[in-house]
């Protein structure tokens, strides 16, 4: 009897032991590989995209143009505001395409943009821009009304350089 205990032990010992060893390894999370984002030795820039008034006729739209270059941009965001005016609704669609969706979209197709406020007499945009090199639209869409938009804008790109750096010259004269 002691001899079938001591085994049933043994037994029950070694399948905790393997449950300790086993649950940790089970329950743990898979830690991110992605690198945060460090602003340590970069500089913040800025660049206007659409600053002050300007009129969206009855059936067209504004197509403000702006490149981004991954290569020496980072974070790239666009961050600011518009206040629409005039027709009906007082309305205006605002969104974001890249070169080759504004091909499309100009031409009459149907697309999806990075971007869309809707269709708005007011709008606030914070917009991530994708980390690519590419020509970007910012469009103001008031296709879908005859009536002429008296458009306010103040929206800017904002996004972080590499700050220069500086080296010092240890050679001594000869």
């Amino acid at each position: 009897m002691h001899k079938r205990i001591a085994v049933i032990g043994k037994s029950l010992l070694a399948t905790a032991i393997l449950l300790v060893a086993f649950i940790p390894t089970a329950c743990t999370t898979k830690q991110s590989t992605t690198t945060p984002f460090s602003t340590v030795g970069m500089i913040t820039q800025s660049k206007n995209i659409a600053s002050g008034t300007f009129i969206v006729g009855g059936g067209g739209y504004r197509d403000i143009v702006f490149n981004v270059d991954a290569l020496s941009m980072y974070k790239v965001q666009l961050t600011g505001y518009f206040h629409v005016t005039g027709g009906a609704q007082n309305d205006i669609e605002a969104f974001i395409i890249d070169d080759t969706v504004y091909s499309s979209w100009s031409q009459g197709r149907s697309v999806t943009p990075l971007y869309n406020t809707g269709r708005k007499t007011y709008a606030e945009i914070k917009f991530d821009m994708p980390a690519s090199s590419r020509r970007y639209h910012l469009v103001f869409n008031n296709v879908f009304s005859g009536s002429v938009k008296t458009i306010q804008a103040e929206i800017e790109m904002k996004y972080f350089i590499k700050a220069p750096t500086t080296t010092t010259d240890t050679t001594s004269p000869e």
